[in-house]
């Protein structure tokens, strides 16, 4: 019986919403150790329904197979956690703003100093730097302003539920630390968008 593909691989998701969590879990899927960040209050993505069994639906789908602990990453003592867990994790997830990850020391250059083959997938709404850099960009906002909501034969906009935008950013993303893991190829950082994802589907 072949072993998991990731097998020994720590993975640390500080991920929030979808796309983000999403490629946390096609990782964990793989057999990779993933360890959720959690903040010490509920967070939104738990209270999302439908739920089951007083559970999101939601969450659960999203968060499958991973760990959690929770802690204030923004406290000083958080930080330091945060940097210890760092130290001895192989794979970074996170979809903060540019500003919001800079104010937690989510800085390429930082990240590499506290682990040199460390792999960070930083998944932004429009790019990590530009005029739109720190823009909000949910899937619907995304689907939008790519044109993809026009792209649909009625004439009309339509927003499609299923969030393909935030599913195909997050496949784009973990297929890249696939190729990159460390065992092959030391210190990568990837920084897919929501915003050119979804530009890759009007045609």
């Amino acid at each position: 019986m072949h072993k998991p593909l990731l097998e020994g691989i720590r993975v640390l998701d500080l991920g929030r919403f979808i796309a983000a969590p999403y490629a946390g879990q096609l990782l964990a899927d793989l057999g990779a150790d993933v360890v959720r960040i959690e903040r010490p209050r509920p967070e939104p993505d738990r209270e999302r329904g439908p739920y089951l069994e007083g559970q999101s639906i939601y969450f659960v789908t999203l968060n499958r197979g991973k760990r959690s602990v929770a802690f204030d990453m923004f406290s000083e003592t958080g930080r330091q956690l945060l940097d210890q867990l760092i130290t001895r994790t192989d794979i970074l997830i996170q979809n903060y703003s540019p500003r919001t990850a800079r104010d937690l020391g989510l800085t390429k250059e930082r990240l590499l100093a506290l682990n040199p083959r460390l792999i960070v997938l930083s998944i932004t709404g429009y790019g990590p730097d530009g005029p739109d850099a720190e823009r909000v960009a949910f899937d619907g906002l995304a689907q939008a302003r790519s044109g993809a909501m026009a792209c649909n034969g009625t004439g009309q906009p339509f927003l499609n539920h299923l969030p393909y935008v935030d599913f195909s950013t997050a496949l784009y993303g973990s297929r890249g630390q696939l190729r990159n893991d460390r065992r092959n190829h030391p210190a990568w950082h990837a920084t897919p968008s929501a915003g050119e994802c979804a530009r890759l589907w009007p045609g």
